[in-house]
């Protein structure tokens, strides 16, 4: 058991109520708790994605205007 879940356990503790009462409670809170930072990761992981293809057609766009330049000179040094 992970601290998170023992501490709600503890919190959840100091009702009347049933322990397979708490149980179901506590259940549905980590549930909706792994469901939120679940796709907050899945939110993370899609946004570096994109960063990495803004990236890498930022370094093709680059590549491509230097061997542009370079076919450029070579051509203005071939009717020379």
């Amino acid at each position: 058991m992970d601290p998170f879940e023992s501490s709600l356990r503890e919190l959840l503790g100091k009702d009347t109520e049933s322990v397979e009462v708490e149980d179901r409670r506590l259940d549905r809170v980590l549930r909706k708790a792994n469901r939120q930072s679940g796709f907050a990761d899945l939110l993370e992981m899609l946004g570096h994605a994109i960063e990495a293809l803004f990236i890498g057609f930022s370094r093709a766009s680059t590549q491509m205007n230097t061997a542009r330049e370079q076919k450029n000179r070579a051509e203005q040094a071939s009717k020379e």
